[in-house]
């Protein structure tokens, strides 16, 4: 079997400051590259090889880059003919390749989804959270992805709940893979007393950092001793510098940046408590990281993350509710948490089981099996 697979997020090398989502895939190619042949079509990007080899898996990075902000905002702004002009290169480059490979795999609707659509041979498309919880309420990209995932052979969510979305927007055959994780790349980590918390992920309007720095203004009303490390970057920066000044936060508040992956986890394993306010979420990585390394998260009730966390791995809370964020926070920091619980629920997300699943999905396919998933 060869496979053709196409993805607009694509870590540039292995622990990528600029890729969370592209971190993942990364990984889950490096591992399916054990067992299959492939070819990855992917946009290129600054200091990333045009070619790579990951096992059987021959990485091509096709120019022009893409743009650095989220395509689907990307595409409705001033950026959207330049996010045109790299999706129509990875969909002429898929187009050229077909005929060497046996089935198309793209991740994201946009552009893999697109750009496979037509192919004639077995199509399967991943949709990560976004892609299902949140896209599907915009109009344009709204219609593009009941498009796509009617024409797809087979579709794949990442969380329980997108399953059962998909299969309301049509899909034909659905399976739930979970985003996947390299557990080696995340030991677990003595859990700090500090009462210290981390963000990881971009600034932008949709992750809610600003609903988290009126929560924490709120909670050190408390307690004074409360901290928060911001990772990441995006177009909410200055805003967000902007509110902890006017919130008198700023001693209590510091903003890393993008770190690598190996920085990432140090911040996350020197919090006692990862937290994610996002607005809308699918299954973010960075819960699933933190989680590995022994912390607990406290997050909105969005996407998969209820379920997820349950009630013993960390709090879910409204989003848009600074007050009942500012409440999780001092009851995270104060809690007993259990490191063994926390990482015992990643072990669905490894790397090596999504990898297997997804070997398993492409010769049934090949096989012509349509069975729908349990």
């Amino acid at each position: 079997m060869k496979v053709l697979i196409l993805t607009s997020s694509f870590a540039r090398f292995p622990g990528d400051a600029t890729a969370a989502h592209g971190n993942a895939l990364y990984d889950l190619a490096r591992e399916l590259g054990e067992h299959i042949e492939a070819t990855l079509l992917t946009h290129a990007g600054p200091g990333a090889p045009e070619r790579e080899q990951l096992g059987g898996i021959e990485v091509r990075r096709i120019p022009p880059e893409r743009p650095e902000a989220a395509l689907h905002k990307a595409i409705l702004g001033p950026d959207g003919p330049r996010v045109y002009r790299a999706a129509s290169a990875l969909r002429q480059a898929a187009r050229e390749l077909a005929p060497n490979h046996d089935l198309a795999h793209a991740y994201w609707v946009f552009p893999g989804g697109w750009a496979i659509r037509d192919l004639k041979m077995p199509r399967l498309m991943t949709l990560p959270g976004p892609d299902i919880h949140v896209f599907p309420k915009i109009p344009v990209l709204g219609a593009m992805i009941r498009r796509s995932v009617r024409s797809m052979d087979a579709c794949v969510a990442v969380d329980p709940m997108g399953r059962d979305i998909l299969r309301q927007l049509g899909a034909k055959r659905v399976e739930h893979i979970p985003s996947p994780i390299r557990l080696a790349d995340f030991p677990v980590k003595p859990l700090t007393r500090e009462p210290r918390f981390v963000y990881v992920g971009r600034l932008a309007k949709e992750k809610g950092v600003d609903v988290l720095l009126e929560a924490l203004a709120v909670a050190r009303r408390s307690r004074m001793d409360l901290k928060l490390e911001i990772v990441g970057d995006g177009p909410e920066r200055s805003s967000l510098s902007s509110q902890v000044s006017s919130l008198g936060i700023a001693d209590a508040v510091s903003f890393t940046g993008p770190l690598r992956r190996a920085e990432v986890s140090a911040a996350i394993a020197k919090a006692r408590v990862l937290v994610l306010p996002s607005r809308r979420e699918g299954l973010p990585s960075a819960a699933l990281e933190a989680l590995a390394i022994g912390r607990p998260v406290v997050a909105s009730a969005v996407g998969g993350l209820p379920e997820l966390l349950g009630t013993d791995k960390g709090i879910t809370v409204p989003s848009e509710s600074p007050g009942d964020l500012a409440a999780a926070l001092l009851e995270a920091s104060t809690r007993d948490w259990d490191t063994a619980i926390l990482r015992g629920a990643t072990e669905p997300f490894s790397v090596e089981r999504a990898a297997r699943a997804y070997v398993e999905l492409y010769s049934s396919m090949l096989a012509g099996d349509g069975a729908h998933a349990r």
